[in-house]
């Protein structure tokens, strides 16, 4: 069917589509349609020409443009127009179940890891001591997989008051099994005169672990091997001894010197004393100083004279101990009586070096044997005669003891006898020696001393000792008598009578001296019949 036919036809049709219409237009007259189409196009042209602005330049200037304010990303540190806000919410929760999987328990088979460090550092804190500045220190870190199974490893960061002198070099290891290590090398180049301290961490698949870092100076480091030296007890005049160490484990040395803490204290008072007075030069102040410090003396001097000194150090108690040296102080104690002893004493050092202090204590006890009867008194004894008392010997320690006695000088032991010299006396118990004295008149020409014999008094005090074994001190005890003469004289040899006649009785006076302390009976025997 043409279209004539369509057109001519009365009958009413559907209408048709604007494709069929359009292409019923190309087909009917395409010149027209073209024609119509550039007219249609001209007339657009031209109402946009009487909207454009002539006043307005057809290029606008830089000057004209704000800038664009972008909003920064805190992920990727990029402007927002490069993703959309769902690209960012993915982002962002892929970010969070990365950072969730970095750090995961370890379980193998039903073991699981609970070890406090993944990585075992060798050594356990690096150390740079001793350090000068401008120079350069490095080490090596040896990084040990003590997991169960594989690992990774990761170097984090470093202290921030340790990245202007430590450099790291480290080269991330991968995969690392179980028991194989791995190295980090340190540079130290310090540049200033001071300690540091730090740390470097690192990430593991199990968790994060760190390091620790100190760089300590040259300095002085003391220390004693004990601050209480306890001698034990000894018997009286006995010696203890024992030592104490001062160390230096540091890199430069100090002087130092070793004194009693009372001593130390009262140079402080006194320091100070003289200190508070200096400021006010008074007239008067003068002589108040000078009286204060002869009080203070003599209070030195009264306390000098009671204290009695017990510890002897042997050793200089002034000297220099040098960098990485040790000093060792021998202490020495002997007691002259029975008592506790306790001493406290200070080593002072160079300025800014504290000072360190250490006590010493000890035991004194009485000896073991002792005299009940320590003084034997004879009194009044006269010549060749004997005399004899007991000298009673008690032990109080729990073992047996041998103790002697020695008569010195020798010329007494032909008027003093001791049985017997020598003897044990048992635990807990008692001993009885035999003192016998007879003295002689040959006692005046054996040249003892005045100490031991009085010529003109006849005095005779002899101080003897009983020697234990084992022991320095001696038990003393003394005899001691006062000597005279038995005899009788009379002040003539021969009686006189004179001249008498037979029955005549006669008289002779004859006088009798007792030239004895002590009264003595007489009478006259063998008189002729």
């Amino acid at each position: 069917m043409s279209t004539t036919d369509l057109t001519d036809d009365t009958t009413p049709s559907p209408p048709l589509p604007t494709q069929v219409i359009q292409a019923l237009q190309y087909d009917a007259d395409p010149i027209e349609y073209a024609s119509s189409m550039t007219s249609t196009y001209q007339q657009d042209e031209i109402d946009d020409d009487m909207d454009i602005d002539l006043a307005k330049p057809e290029f606008n200037g830089l000057w004209d443009k704000q800038p664009v304010k972008q909003e920064i990303d805190p992920l990727f540190n990029r402007s927002k127009h490069w993703k959309t806000k769902m690209d960012k919410e993915i982002l962002q929760r892929t970010l969070t179940r990365l950072k969730d999987n970095i750090v995961r328990e370890q379980v193998v088979g039903t073991k699981r890891f609970d070890g406090p460090v993944p990585f075992k550092s060798d050594p356990t804190e690096i150390v740079f001591k001793d350090f000068d500045v401008d120079k350069v220190y490095r080490t090596r870190v040896t990084l040990t997989n003590v997991t169960l199974t594989i690992n990774t490893l990761k170097l984090v960061d470093l202290s921030e008051s340790l990245k202007d002198f430590i450099t790291l070099k480290f080269e991330p290891p991968g995969m690392i099994s179980a028991g194989m290590s791995c190295y980090l090398h340190v540079t130290f180049e310090p540049k200033i005169n001071e300690n540091l301290q730090g740390e470097i961490k690192f990430l593991a698949q199990t968790g994060m672990f760190t390091v620790p870092i100190r760089c300590e100076i040259k300095k002085v480091e003391l220390s004693l091997d004990k601050t209480t030296v306890n001698l034990g007890s000894t018997v009286v005049d006995e010696h203890l001894y024992q030592s104490i160490t001062l160390r230096n484990t540091g890199a430069l040395g100090t002087n130092y010197r070793l004194v009693k803490a009372s001593v130390l204290q009262t140079e402080q008072n006194k320091a100070q004393t003289i200190e508070n007075l200096i400021p006010k030069p008074k007239p008067e102040s003068t002589s108040s100083l000078e009286k204060e410090t002869s009080t203070m003396s003599d209070g030195t001097d009264i306390a000098n004279g009671e204290y009695i000194d017990v510890f002897t150090i042997k050793a200089d108690p002034i000297g220099f101990l040098a960098p990485h040296s040790t000093m060792t102080f021998s202490i020495e104690f002997s007691a002259p009586m029975a008592g506790g002893f306790h001493e406290e004493y200070t080593l002072v050092f160079d300025k800014n070096v504290p000072q360190l202090h250490f006590s010493v204590t000890a035991q004194s006890l009485d000896v073991p044997v002792w005299i009940e009867n320590p003084s034997m008194d004879f009194k009044i004894c006269m010549f060749d005669r004997l005399y004899q008392d007991a000298l009673i010997l008690r032990n109080r320690s729990s073992a047996a003891l041998r103790v002697s006695v020695d008569i010195q000088p020798r010329a007494l032991q032909n008027h003093i006898e001791i049985v017997p010299r020598t003897a044990y006396i048992q635990a807990k118990s008692s001993f009885n020696l035999q003192v016998k004295l007879t003295a002689h008149p040959s006692i005046f020409d054996d040249g003892l001393s005045n100490e031991i014999f009085d010529s003109q008094l006849n005095t005779f005090i002899v101080p003897l000792e009983v020697k234990v074994a084992d022991q320095i001190r001696t038990v003393p005890f003394s005899i001691s008598a006062i000597l005279t003469t038995s005899d009788l004289q009379f002040d003539v040899e021969q009686i006189d009578f004179g001249c008498c006649t037979t029955t005549e009785s006669v008289l002779a006076k004859v006088q009798l001296k007792n030239n004895s302390l002590l009264a003595q009976p007489f009478g006259f025997v063998n008189l002729p019949d």
